[in-house]
Formats: C-alpha cells, sequence, structure tokens
C-alpha cells in the first residue's frame, strides 16, 4: 500500500515485532523501519525536546509499555447547556454547581444506559464516547442516549422554572468516525 509516497511493508521481521510487542503496538501502527521511499517524503521529529522524550520513554524504569493508542470507529456525543453562562453569572456559586450536579447526574444515566462513558466535563459541557469498548451500533446508541437527554431535559425543566424561574435547554451533536482512543 502506498499512501503519501510511503510504500508500508508487510510482515514485520523478528526483531520488528519484538519492539512492536514490547511497546504494546497493535498491527496498525506502522513502525518506520517496515517503510520504503518511493517518492519525495518530507519528515519532521515527533519528539523535539527532553519533556517529549520524557513523556514517551516506555522503556524508564518503573513504567509499563502501553499501547499509544488504538484506532476505532466510535461515536462521539458533546451536550451543552443553552444560556448557562449567563444563567451562572447571575447565581451564586452553590446554585451553579448544585445545578450543574443535578443534570449531570440526570443524563449520566441516559449515557451509560445506552452504552456510553463520559470522557469528560467541560464546564456545562459533557463529552461521551460511544463504541469504545467495541459495543457494536455506537452511532444508533449515541443518538438513543440523546434523546432520552432530551426527554430528561423536558422532566427536569419544571424544577428550573420553580426554583429558578428560568427555561432549561441544551444543545447535542454526535459525531461518527475514526479516534484514536
Amino acid at each position: 500500500m502506498i499512501i503519501d509516497g510511503i510504500e508500508y511493508c508487510a510482515p514485520r521481521n523478528a526483531k520488528e515485532q519484538a519492539m512492536a510487542d514490547r511497546l504494546a503496538f497493535s498491527p496498525e501502527i506502522r513502525l518506520a523501519c517496515q517503510t520504503l521511499v518511493s517518492g519525495e517524503v518530507k519528515l519532521r521529529r515527533l519528539v523535539l525536546d527532553d519533556e517529549d522524550i520524557a513523556l514517551n520513554d516506555q522503556t524508564a524504569p518503573g513504567r509499563e509499555p502501553g499501547a499509544v493508542g488504538a484506532e476505532k470507529r466510535i461515536a462521539i456525543l458533546f451536550s451543552d447547556i443553552r444560556g448557562f453562562t449567563t444563567f451562572s453569572e447571575a447565581r451564586p456559586a452553590y446554585d451553579v454547581i448544585h445545578v450543574l450536579n443535578r443534570y449531570f447526574h440526570l443524563v449520566g444515566h441516559a449515557i451509560t444506559e445506552y452504552g456510553g462513558y463520559i470522557d469528560n466535563y467541560m464546564g456545562d459541557g459533557i463529552m461521551a464516547l460511544f463504541g469504545v469498548d467495541d459495543v457494536p451500533e455506537a452511532p444508533q446508541r449515541a443518538i438513543r442516549a440523546g434523546l432520552a437527554m432530551l426527554e430528561l431535559v423536558e422532566k427536569f425543566k419544571p424544577y428550573m422554572q420553580m426554583t429558578y424561574g428560568r427555561t432549561f435547554d441544551i444543545g447535542i451533536g454526535i459525531h461518527y468516525g475514526e479516534a484514536v482512543v
């Protein structure tokens, strides 16, 4: 296979395979020693300084070799609360945290119920991943979780109206494709 002027050769020889095994590389991760240049290629170093070396040195004493990641087709669900900055600027910090905790607890159940897990909380936003554990139908599960989140938010709206005198809406975006996890 030729990609951007580089011919990828297979299989790995015994020395290359030993290195790949020691570093816990999956078969999709190509080693430089497995390439033949067949056209003009521009190279740049990925590891540039001592900090990069320390970060990437899997042979350092006490470090367990670990996979650098695996490429998978996953669904990523992003969600945030509409107008939350305005709400948070007009409320005491305790109220802001209370609403966020209640909302995150509520929608967290919908995410896990459909096979996803929350990877990151970003202010009033959530990033959830579906399919990392090779569960089939990751996009459909993410969509079902998003619809369940919208239903739960509808049930949460009366509480927000009664307690804070405001409506409560969220936005949801879902992407499906290749990612290194």
